[in-house]
């Protein structure tokens, strides 16, 4: 699945499973599955009619009640979990194992999917997001606004709200990817999908050190100029991808991430 860190809200992708009837029985509910998604270190998310969710396991057998309003995918052994959804509490998402026993008390407004040791999570909701490790102990102070789990030993982090605030962090916090960007997504595949604006009349990307980056680029290419743009676009998104080292893959030309 794509993550994505952007000017946009923070979309934290997540399939819940409807089951009809689902909760008075604590047996098989594999026949009342409908769309199953894959399982998750052994075990997948289900949700209630009434919006509870929990866990069952590889047979179709609850492993976890359906005690909570968020239920984030296994990893590592772990998930996390929101125990309510109260308006105005903004500390109530904790951690579980695969027993359902809190490892991690709610004192957490959002907490993700733990990769390499780690997992993103933000205190309150005016707060900076940053990473824990399994005992709850940030591991990666928050210094974000907005924080992806690790992908490929990266992590798409944004530091502001303007343009050209969004790289990528490893696993220890170090930037591995200056922060050049407008969006910035997860790695896949030793690749990233990033947005950046251009300069309508150069056709280049506006932000100074990206553009150096784009210049040797059409220079190696041998293109000599900017790509056919009306100057009524400017300012507009454009993409491209970038390798783990933060080069160029795909200059950024198309409007369309996946083209």
């Amino acid at each position: 699945m794509r993550k994505v860190v952007g000017m946009m809200a923070l979309v934290v992708p997540l399939v819940l499973f409807c089951v009809s009837g689902w909760g008075q029985s604590q047996g098989s509910v594999a026949a009342q599955l409908g769309n199953v998604d894959r399982f998750f270190d052994g075990l997948r998310i289900v949700t209630q009619k009434d919006g509870r969710c929990g866990y069952v396991d590889a047979a179709g057998k609850l492993a976890i009640p359906a005690r909570f309003t968020y239920c984030g995918v296994f990893s590592e052994g772990l998930a996390g979990v929101q125990f309510n959804n109260r308006m105005g509490t903004n500390m109530n998402y904790g951690v579980i194992d695969r027993q359902g026993k809190i490892v991690i008390p709610a004192r957490f407004q959002y907490v993700g999917e733990f990769v390499e040791g780690i997992a993103p999570a933000r205190k309150d909701r005016r707060g900076k997001c940053g990473y824990i490790d399994h005992r709850g102990k940030w591991a990666i102070k928050p210094a974000f606004q907005l924080c992806e789990p690790i992908s490929e030993g990266m992590a798409a982090v944004q530091v502001g709200n303007a343009p050209s605030k969004c790289g990528y962090i490893n696993a220890r916090g170090t930037v591995a990817v200056p922060f050049d960007f407008w969006h910035c997504e997860s790695f896949h595949d030793g690749a990233a999908h990033v947005g950046v604006y251009v300069d309508a009349q150069e056709g280049i990307v506006a932000d100074a050190v990206v553009r150096k980056s784009v210049r040797r680029i059409m220079c190696l290419s041998g293109e000599t100029g900017p790509p056919a743009e009306p100057p009524d676009w400017y300012p507009r998104l454009r993409w491209g991808q970038i390798n783990l080292s933060g080069s160029w893959l795909i200059w950024p030309r198309s409007r369309d991430p996946y083209p």
